[in-house]
């Protein structure tokens, strides 16, 4: 800005404008511009899953577990586990998959964040179908 003007990126009124003054005065002031989102951003955006296999699906489950139709060997196999794993067990295993590794499979596969990237609703689907695998 001008040798005697001074930039307020913030003022008592409105935080969004940007006030340009000359110590005394207003020069001009400028609202901040509108945030405009990108189509990628809103198609970001999605509705909860309902069907489990769907989920799975979105989340990329088979790459790693045979679940469903998917035949993916580097995590265990998914098929069966509500035979052998309570419901605790499943939420917890979606929401902090490194927490607990089952022998013989590595840690890190899973992303930290799974829990965080579905909705509530969606991990539970998830826990209720698992648990029914039997």
């Amino acid at each position: 800005v001008g040798d005697n003007l001074h930039v307020s990126d913030i003022t008592l009124e409105n935080p969004e404008n940007t006030i340009v003054t000359d110590g005394e005065r207003t020069v001009f002031s400028v609202a901040a511009p509108s945030v405009q989102r990108t189509e990628e951003e809103e198609a970001e955006e999605r509705e909860p899953l309902e069907d489990p296999l769907e989920i799975a699906a979105e989340f990329g489950c088979g790459t790693c577990h045979k679940i469903g139709e998917e035949e993916g060997d580097l995590a265990p196999d998914l098929r069966t586990i509500g035979a052998t794993r309570d419901r605790e067990f499943l939420r917890r295993s979606i929401l902090y998959p490194n927490a607990e590794i089952t022998e013989g499979f590595e840690e890190g596969m899973m992303p930290d964040d799974l829990g965080d990237q579905m909705f509530a609703v969606e991990v539970e689907r998830m826990t209720d179908y698992l648990a029914g695998l039997k």
